[in-house]
């Protein structure tokens, strides 16, 4: 269990099967923690971007994912 925080950490595509199936544990039982896990993964689509328009626009849209009652965690 004390492991687990890792699994979080580490990047979809690099979950072994014993560790994606640790993470679908947990975001069964913690909606709130999967969707936060799933912005972090969907931020990694902004370092992706090939110009600085592109990863604004990624931002952005981004951004919008994030109900407003949590963008206040959002550091600016």
């Amino acid at each position: 269990m004390l492991k687990d925080r890792f699994v979080l950490l580490k990047r979809r595509h690099e979950l072994t099967d014993a560790e994606y199936l640790r993470y679908s544990g947990w975001v069964l039982n913690y909606p709130k923690m999967g969707e936060a896990y799933e912005l972090k993964e969907s931020f990694f689509y902004i370092w992706n971007s090939r110009t600085s328009d592109e990863a604004q626009q990624t931002y952005y849209a981004w951004l919008r994912q994030i109900s407003p009652c949590k963008r206040c965690y959002i550091k600016k």
